[in-house]
C-alpha cells in the first residue's frame, strides 16, 4: 500500500495511526510536493491540498486538516503594519493557503498587494508561512496575521486546507482507522513534541485549533469553496 502525507505536525496523528495499525506510509516535506507526487502516480491513499483537489474534482473523504477559526500554522509575519505593506513573499510549499490568502484579498479583508515567491526588492513586505516554521517564529514579528481566523470571519464556518484521497478499496480501511485512533491524539502530544522540538502544551493547545474529521458543512458551502478556489487557478 503506498500512503503519502506531508512531514508537519498537524500530521502526526495520522501518522501515528498508520503505525499503530502497522501500515506503512511516506512522508514530503511539503503539501506541493505530496501533490506534485500524487500527480505523478496516485497510489493508495495520499493527504492533498484543497485547492489541488478543487481544480481536478476528485472524490476525496470527509477527513482531513480544517480549523475552527485561528489555525495558528497559516500566517502572514511582517515587521510592518498592513498598510504599509507593498508585496507579500509566499510560501510556495503551500498550495491551498495561497489560494486562500488571493481570496481575502480580492475580497478587500487584506491589503491588495502584489504576491512574490522570490524575492521582493527591497519592498516593505508580509511574509505568508505555513506549518511548523509558522509556529516556531510568529513570536519574531510585530505582524501577526492568522489566515484561519480571517477566513472564519469571511465564511463564518472552518477552513479545510486538506484533506484525504483514497482509492476505493482502501477508503473504507482508512476512515475506520481515523475514527478508531484520531480522538486519541493527545495521547501522542509528548511523542510529537519531541520529534518536532515543541513544548507539549503547544502542540496540545495546535490540535486543539483542527479538526481532522471534516465538519458537515452541506452542499452549498462546499460547491462555494471549490468555486472560490478553482477561480483562481
Amino acid at each position: 500500500m503506498r500512503i503519502r502525507l506531508f512531514d508537519f505536525l498537524n500530521t502526526y496523528p495520522y501518522q501515528r495511526a498508520l503505525q499503530a495499525a502497522g501500515i506503512a506510509f511516506e512522508l514530503y516535506p511539503s503539501p506541493r510536493e505530496v501533490w506534485e507526487a500524487w500527480r505523478q502516480d496516485p497510489g493508495d491513499a495520499a493527504l492533498l491540498p484543497l485547492a489541488s483537489v478543487a481544480a481536478c474534482s476528485v472524490q476525496f473523504s470527509r477527513w482531513g486538516i480544517a480549523s475552527r477559526g485561528p489555525v495558528l500554522s497559516v500566517l502572514l509575519l511582517s515587521d510592518y503594519p498592513p498598510d504599509e505593506w507593498q508585496a507579500i513573499h509566499v510560501d510556495v510549499r503551500s498550495i491551498s493557503s495561497v489560494r486562500i490568502l488571493q481570496q481575502l484579498m480580492k475580497k478587500g479583508h487584506l491589503p491588495k498587494v502584489p504576491l512574490y515567491s522570490d524575492t521582493c526588492n527591497g519592498q516593505l513586505h508580509a511574509r505568508l508561512i505555513i506549518g511548523d516554521e509558522a509556529l516556531r517564529c510568529a513570536s519574531a514579528y510585530s505582524t501577526a496575521i492568522d489566515l484561519g481566523a480571517i477566513a472564519y470571519k469571511t465564511l463564518r464556518r472552518g477552513t479545510v486546507f486538506a484533506v484525504w484521497w483514497a482509492q476505493p478499496a482502501v477508503r473504507a480501511l482508512l476512515s475506520r482507522l481515523w475514527r478508531r485512533y484520531l480522538p486519541k491524539a493527545y495521547w501522542w502530544s509528548e511523542e510529537a513534541a519531541r520529534r518536532y522540538r515543541f513544548t507539549p502544551q503547544l502542540v496540545r493547545r495546535y490540535w486543539g485549533h483542527l479538526w481532522y474529521r471534516l465538519p458537515p458543512l452541506g452542499r452549498r458551502y462546499w460547491k462555494r469553496i471549490f468555486y472560490l478556489l478553482q477561480a483562481q487557478m
